[in-house]
């Protein structure tokens, strides 16, 4: 009868307990070495556990993918400065491969992304090549600035930084320190050893909206490689006005000038303020006595440009329109002044080439002041030696 009852008593107990290994993991995993973990992460251990079961022992129960190949990839890489050999990278890299091919979507691309990390360390350790990591990978920016970026040498060659520039479509709104730019930090000295500096980043957003840029730090990693980038973006809340330019409008007798933006309304010489590039003038004429049009930024643009519609004989009600782009009259100007120079500098060319053959001087140091214009004529004249010579026979 003992027996019996010893049977009668451990039966509840076995069913009880295959009805809690059943219940234990959730549905899509299953218990691997007492962790629940979904079948594709379970599969890339086995992987890995069939070259170093050490390497997947920090493994957190319901890790996926990505992040379980993240661990091992931390493990191998530590294992790498005790053997001082890149064969635990080989392991887990070879089991990413067979992952990647597993999954697919964002959890393909992020094996992939670890699986090309992992395949530069294995270069690293090989070849003791610098390496670099930066803490965050993006930063969020606020009116009150961005933080610091962390920069960590963790390779096993020494790794110089260059200069440090931001990129993008509103680069001119993000600041960068300089305490991180043309410097050394010496290789790793172990997976958590490492040497570091910080780059500190400003946001001074121009106007209001969403800001991005690309924070690009130039360094000494071995080619293809064309820097480490972290994400810059930011929202502004304001920003600064556009400047108000003054126009004034000095109309004949008869003449009625409109602007548009609204502004300028007036029949003699009126002026007003306006916010950008470009205003639109209508002149309307109630006779034909003629008149003239004028109009300038006063701040900026210098001399005022004559828009004088054309002269009616017979009285006649007519609509003409002016558009003044005052930016490109500032921009216009500035060429027209290169040009200039430039035409001024070709004239007196000959003419400083022949003063220094007169004078005797040496041609080669006196090319430059050549291209002087009047500048280099003056210098020419009064240079040693004094005088005039005959030319040389």
């Amino acid at each position: 009868m003992r027996p019996v009852a010893v049977l009668v008593l451990l039966l509840p107990m076995a069913f009880s307990s295959a009805c809690q290994k059943d219940a234990a993991c959730p549905a899509g995993s299953e218990d691997y070495n007492g962790k629940c973990l979904p079948h594709l992460t379970a599969s890339y251990v086995r992987c890995v556990d069939a070259k170093d079961k050490n390497l997947t022992e920090k493994i957190e129960a319901g890790a996926t993918v990505p992040a379980a190949a993240f661990t091992t990839f931390k493990a191998a890489y530590s294992r790498s400065w005790t053997e001082d050999s890149a064969a635990a990278l080989q392991y887990v890299k070879d089991c990413m491969t067979l992952a990647r091919e597993e999954v697919s979507g964002k959890e393909a691309a992020a094996v992939q992304e670890v699986e090309k990390k992992t395949i530069v360390y294995i270069k690293v350790v090989e070849r003791r090549q610098p390496a670099i990591e930066v803490e965050p990978s993006a930063l969020t920016c606020t009116e009150n600035g961005c933080g610091q970026i962390t920069v960590k040498s963790t390779g096993k060659g020494e790794l110089r930084i260059g200069r440090i520039n931001v990129t993008g479509p509103d680069s001119d709104d993000f600041r960068v320190g300089e305490s991180c730019a043309n410097r050394s930090l010496g290789p790793a000295r172990g997976p958590d050893d490492v040497d570091t500096c910080t780059v500190t980043v400003g946001f001074e957003p121009s106007g209001a909206g969403e800001r991005s840029a690309t924070l690009v730090i130039h360094q000494n990693l071995p080619k293809p490689d064309t820097g480490t980038r972290v994400t810059l973006t930011g929202k502004g809340t304001g920003g600064t006005p556009p400047e108000d330019h003054t126009l004034t409008v000095d109309a004949g007798p008869g003449i009625t000038v409109t602007s548009d933006p609204a502004g300028i309304d007036c029949g003699s010489e009126c002026s007003a303020a306006f916010t950008g590039a470009e205003v639109t003038l209508t002149a309307s004429y109630v006779r034909g006595d003629g008149g003239g049009l004028r109009a300038e930024r006063r701040r900026h643009l210098p001399g005022r440009p004559d828009h004088r519609p054309e002269r009616q004989r017979e009285p006649v009600v007519a609509c003409t329109t002016v558009v003044v782009d005052l930016e490109r009259e500032v921009a216009m100007r500035e060429v027209l002044g290169w040009l200039a120079w430039l035409a001024t500098i070709a004239a007196f060319y000959p003419l400083n080439q022949w003063l220094v053959r007169r004078k005797c001087l040496d041609h080669r140091p006196w090319f430059v002041p050549s291209l002087w214009g009047p500048v280099g004529t003056a210098a020419i004249i009064l240079a040693r030696p004094a005088g005039w010579r005959r030319f040389p026979s």
